[in-house]
């Protein structure tokens, strides 16, 4: 991929971590948790200003505390043809997925998220 094409594509993705501050090598689900609930609003507020078409959350617990915690709803879980879930976000689309970091190839991690991109689009 040229350097053009890999900027224009990088321009359009958004990384959002629900925790502002480091931590350690793993994620403290009650850590995570308690700062996402304080920080509610400017979570909203984040990802109000980024208008996304897909929320790629990486793990179960993601959703749990953006859909409970900050958003406070509850999701409407679908699975994919190949088993991956995913709801509806506002207008955006949530996939639950495994973090870019799991013990997993990466072409695996890869051809699995662009499949399920690809069936989560076709529903609207």
């Amino acid at each position: 991929m040229d350097p053009d094409t890999r900027r224009r594509i990088l321009n359009s993705v958004a990384a959002v971590n629900l925790k502002k501050v480091p931590g350690g090598s793993t994620a403290n689900f009650a850590e995570i948790q308690r700062f996402a609930r304080d920080n509610a609003a400017f979570l909203r507020r984040q990802l109000d200003l980024y208008k996304p078409d897909y929320i790629v959350g990486c793990g179960h617990d993601v959703a749990d505390i953006l859909y409970g915690d900050v958003y406070e709803q509850r999701p409407d879980w679908k699975v994919t043809s190949r088993g991956i879930w995913h709801a509806p976000f506002g207008e955006a689309k949530y996939i639950y997925y495994w973090h870019p970091n799991a013990r997993w190839p990466a072409n695996l991690l890869y051809y699995g998220l662009i499949d399920a991109v690809r069936e989560v689009g076709s529903w609207g």
